[in-house]
């Protein structure tokens, strides 16, 4: 169900289930990325109780979005756009309205969930393409005023009862309980956001009937949890799950990106740039900034050594800035905007700028057309084409093959393109992820593109 949340859960020792509170903020990332930044809600608005509570709305949010207003938007966010609008058979005006605002949305609920996590539930964009944001109680004024001064109207939902942080603090306290029975032998535990539903998936060993355990399982959770009414869906499988192990962050574990994540932070690429004590917030879109001070690193050069910067939005004063400046120094770069010449450091990067970028890096050789059905006529798609000739990317789906240039690249999948740029990984499958062992740093000579 798209906009809902799920976190693979183990079994077995005792070791593994002590990692399981920190794979449950996976959930939290998880949602956020696959909501928030252009999926749908299962078909589910505001308006049909999906979210629960009560609703209001930023003035002119029933108005059609054809009424809204073109937005001013950066000259590369622009490029991808005009893909956008021949990929739908719509106007460059229409994509602006419907989709440029996008970025923005996302990095506005990262600040209000930030601020405000004790009143934050969730957020996304539904089928009418138009964004909701629901609160536990009543929404923080300050909150619904910055939703009521963005760019397009938001929809506000409150009441819904529940925060992200109560659903991650109860079901850490349900996958405990679960996995405590000897008799588990694997579990997988997550939730939906949207409606608060939890669902525990187990195999386990024994002569009882699955609703025996079952029973004995709901019988057996905290009192806390019982009390709360909450609805917990069981389902006993005979199949086995799939089983986790703690790598080097908390949030990432059971992630098919997890040996591309852990191989680079090995190497210290991803210094500085994690989202907290052990995070690395897989799910969130990796951001400008963050890609130069990676790719900088991969490639093996050193910051600029330069006082200033060129780009007009960059703060000189950054630690990151100059990986920046380095990677404008090499061509890697050329700013996102001109008169003045900008960076825009704290955008999202999306698959085709993410395609030129490491084309770029690694200085890839041109290819054959890659067969991507969604890519020709696009800015980027020489760069995807030769990415994919290499190995890097085989695309976002299949039947028929896309690539997706247009959506945000996240912080995962970015660490799983860099280690197979670098040889870290094997080609892959798709991009969903891979199986490959994983390889130390050293087997790559730095700046060898």
């Amino acid at each position: 169900m798209i906009g809902s949340s799920s976190v693979c859960g183990v079994g077995g020792s005792v070791k593994r289930r002590l990692v399981v509170w920190a794979v449950m903020l996976v959930v939290v990332s998880f949602w956020f990325a696959s909501s928030v930044l252009g999926a749908e809600v299962s078909g589910q608005t505001a308006d049909d109780g999906g979210v629960g509570g009560e609703t209001g709305e930023c003035s002119g949010w029933d108005d059609p979005i054809t009424s809204w207003p073109v937005l001013s938007v950066s000259e590369t966010l622009l490029e991808d756009l005009e893909g956008v609008a021949e990929e739908f058979g719509i106007s460059l005006e229409e994509a602006v309205r419907r989709y440029g605002w996008h970025n923005e949305y996302a990095a506005l609920v990262s600040d209000i969930r930030t601020a405000y996590p004790a009143e934050f539930s969730a957020s996304a964009i539904g089928d009418d393409d138009k964004p909701w944001i629901s609160f536990a109680r009543k929404a923080p004024p300050d909150a619904v005023a910055l939703l009521c001064g963005f760019v397009v109207p938001v929809r506000i939902v409150e009441d819904t009862g529940f925060t992200e942080v109560d659903m991650v603090r109860w079901l850490r306290a349900i996958h405990y309980s679960v996995v405590s029975d000897d008799r588990i032998t694997d579990a997988r535990s997550g939730y939906d956001i949207v409606t608060g539903v939890f669902d525990v998936t187990v195999t386990y060993t024994g002569d009882e009937s699955a609703a025996v355990v079952v029973n004995e399982l709901r019988e057996a959770l905290p009192e806390e949890i019982r009390s709360l009414g909450l609805v917990i869906e069981f389902l006993v499988v005979d199949f086995p799950l799939f089983r986790l192990d703690a790598g080097l962050f908390g949030d990432d574990d059971g992630s098919v990106h997890e040996t591309a994540i852990d191989a680079l932070a090995e190497t210290g690429v991803v210094d500085g740039t994690e989202c907290g004590e052990g995070l690395f917030c897989p799910a969130d879109p990796i951001l400008r900034w963050v890609m130069a001070v990676w790719l900088i690193r991969a490639l093996g050069e050193s910051p600029s050594s330069e006082a200033g910067t060129r780009f007009g939005d960059v703060d000189a004063a950054e630690w990151w800035a100059p990986h920046v400046e380095r990677l404008a120094d090499l061509g890697i770069t050329h700013g996102c905007g001109t008169e003045p010449l900008r960076f825009c450091p704290h955008e999202a990067v999306n698959r085709g700028q993410m395609a030129t970028l490491l084309v770029r890096a690694v200085r890839l050789d041109a290819a054959d057309p890659s067969g991507f059905v969604d890519t020709a006529g696009t800015t980027h798609e020489t760069n995807i084409d030769a990415l994919a000739a290499a190995g890097v990317t085989a695309g976002c789906a299949k039947d028929p093959l896309r690539y997706c240039p247009t959506e945000a690249t996240t912080r995962a999948q970015m660490a799983t393109f860099l280690a197979r740029a670098f040889g870290l990984l094997p080609p892959p499958d798709t991009d969903s992820g891979t199986t490959a062992p994983q390889v130390g740093w050293s087997s790559v000579a730095a700046g060898s593109a």
